[in-house]
């Protein structure tokens, strides 16, 4: 039985639960019906919306996400560790180890000048 997990993060980079729903399946109908119900109790207790949306690319939860009108102005995008996995996964053959390495740094920097420094020397590497 799948388990949609909801949560949010705060400006700390703090996380938390919003809900937790058990789904019979992982079909668009049934993403629509836990968004609508999540849309209901955040109008009945008057939470405003959240301002981004990310998710995987599961394509039924995209489609059941951009079918509540509610939820227009809410920006969404992809989990970029989904991202990755997936590039990983479909390029890793393409790339030694050192280059995956160097990217793996170069996404995780904190600052914009950490970050120029690994993109250098990833960039030495290709």
């Amino acid at each position: 039985m799948p388990l949609l997990n909801i949560c949010g993060t705060t400006s700390e980079r703090k996380t938390f639960s919003i809900a937790s729903i058990f789904l019979s399946g992982e079909d668009e109908s049934r993403y629509r019906w836990a968004f609508a119900t999540l849309l209901a109790l955040l109008a009945k207790e008057n939470i405003r919306l959240p301002r981004v949306i990310l998710t995987d690319r599961d394509l039924a939860l995209m489609n059941a996400i951009v079918s509540f009108k509610e939820l227009e102005g809410v920006v969404h995008i992809l989990c970029r560790w989904h991202v990755n996995k997936n590039v990983l996964a479909k390029c890793k053959q393409h790339f030694p180890k050192a280059v995956r390495d160097a990217q793996g740094r170069v996404v995780r920097e904190p600052t914009f000048q950490a970050f120029l420094d690994e993109w250098q020397a990833l960039s030495t590497l290709i």
